[in-house]
């Protein structure tokens, strides 16, 4: 069955808005053309309750892309789809209040997130994790907050959960320490892109903690912790390549060259 051409539109239209909502790799001009209409589109479609509309505007005026942000919009468009039962919406509600607005509010963040578990979304499961790791609108819980977080290694593979719970081997709360299971998991996180774990991971190496001591291995992290803003490793780093051979610095340019080349980088930076 063919479409109409006011549908066909519409499907365009949303294609296109995909696009944006996910940061497609183009220019911010490229990436924001056609952004009026796809916009009259949703607000369209929104007003008329259509509930994935409903969510898509409310995400759209949170996250501000090609337009102004605006909380109070988008706290009123998530509301009404998770009022409609949208377990997306429930959790992007538990982000406005958790860290993405302009007013926290940790104790709703973890209501909304709860819900949005409960609800299907798993997206959820880090920040409860975290939330009761940190004692954020709850009493500190580790054995809760590890429970949450390996549900959210687990299931989306989440590079926050990995780096976290290397954390708490790290740090041995409410167990012994284990610096070698701490290591493969900030290994599994910084593959992923998280760069407070390339950090970690040259802090072991430098000083041969979970793993054999490497100062090429830690010079190597430490400069791909560099490459992607990090500032704590500079003296560390410039020490290590007063003490390096030519020869060794090289190995580890050849690292980080291949490293930076295979590894993607999400949204976590």
């Amino acid at each position: 069955m063919l479409l109409k051409s006011g549908k066909i539109k519409k499907v365009v239209f949303l294609v296109v808005f995909m696009f944006l909502l996910v940061g497609a790799a183009y220019a911010e001009k490229e990436q924001c053309k056609n952004f009026d209409d796809v916009l009259e589109e949703v607000e369209t479609d929104a007003e008329d309750g259509v509930l994935s509309s409903v969510f898509i505007l409310g995400k759209m005026y949170q996250e501000g892309k090609c337009m102004k942000k605006d909380f109070e919009l988008a706290h009123k468009w998530l509301s009404q789809a998770a009022a409609k039962g949208h377990a997306e919406a429930k959790f992007y509600l538990g982000l406005l209040y958790y860290d993405k607005g302009p007013k926290k509010d940790f104790v709703k963040a973890l209501i909304w997130f709860k819900q949005a578990y409960q609800a299907g979304d798993t997206n959820s499961m880090y920040y409860m994790g975290e939330a009761y790791l940190l004692g954020k609108g709850v009493r500190k819980n580790q054995r809760q907050a590890e429970v949450w977080l390996k549900h959210a290694s687990v299931s989306n593979n989440d590079p926050r959960a990995h780096y976290l719970i290397g954390y708490l081997y790290h740090k041995g709360i409410k167990r012994r320490q284990n610096y070698r299971k701490a290591f493969s998991w900030y290994v599994k996180s910084a593959l992923l892109g998280y760069n407070e774990a390339h950090y970690k991971i040259a802090s072991f190496y430098d000083r041969g903690i979970g793993v054999r001591r490497s100062s090429v291995k830690a010079y190597t992290w430490y400069s791909i912790a560099e490459k992607h803003g990090y500032k704590q490793q500079a003296r560390r780093k410039n020490r290590l390549s007063r003490s390096l051979s030519a020869d060794n610095i090289a190995k580890a340019n050849k690292m980080i060259k291949r490293y930076m080349k295979t590894i993607d980088y999400p949204e976590y930076q």
